[in-house]
């Protein structure tokens, strides 16, 4: 894959093992191919049935960005003709929505972990900061969330966000929510507390 354009665009070349007939063309770039599944080794993509994508559960991020294994791109193309012999031009969308994460008034030392309860969902993400956590879920507005935090000697500290949030907490796949979480009043291990969430939605600034 060669980057162009200030790593904004890349071009790269395809091969097919076995002839291609008019239709569809459904590419996934993904940093870990374990992410994508074929339930039917035979799957028609004309006839609806699409590549199995497993987001993560288990992340670590970067400094300014979710895991790798975690961004997951896609590149859809109904009316592909097996015949094209130019350039494709194709514009990938994101699979996921992705989250920033910070926490105030948090005195406890030695963050390891995080555990993210979004509508039943659970993500563990691996990080020991405690500003812009990045993580990347599946698009959902919250009807329930709970954080965890997981300090050095196994103690948690969680919070459960209030059920009437106004406006509410939702993570839209492409965009980043960015949210703070107040942890004042969990002074204990194991206590849970709620939380008003403040965040705001943001475009992201990399692909």
């Amino acid at each position: 894959v060669e980057a162009e354009n200030g790593d904004t665009q890349a071009h790269f070349n395809l091969s097919f093992n076995s002839s291609l007939s008019n239709g569809a063309l459904y590419i996934i770039a993904a940093a870990d191919a374990s992410v994508i599944g074929f339930d039917n080794p035979g799957y028609n993509f004309n006839g609806g049935q699409k590549p199995k994508i497993t987001l993560p559960t288990e992340q670590t991020p970067g400094d300014n960005s979710v895991d790798p294994k975690a961004h997951i791109l896609i590149y859809e193309n109904n009316s592909f003709k097996a015949s094209q012999s130019t350039d494709i031009e194709a514009t990938f969308s994101h699979y996921a929505a992705y989250g920033k994460l910070s926490l105030t008034d948090f005195t406890a030392e030695g963050v390891t972990s995080y555990v993210l309860n979004i509508n039943d969902k659970v993500y563990t993400i691996n990080s020991s900061k405690t500003e812009n956590v990045w993580f990347a879920c599946e698009p959902a507005t919250v009807a329930d969330m709970t954080i965890s935090v997981i300090t050095t000697d196994d103690t948690t500290y969680t919070k459960k966000i209030v059920e009437d949030s106004t406006p509410s907490l939702e993570f839209v796949k492409g965009q980043v929510s960015t949210f703070t979480v107040n942890m004042d009043g969990v002074t204990t291990g194991d206590a849970v507390d709620t939380f008003n969430p403040t965040s705001r939605l943001e475009s992201l600034s990399w692909y």
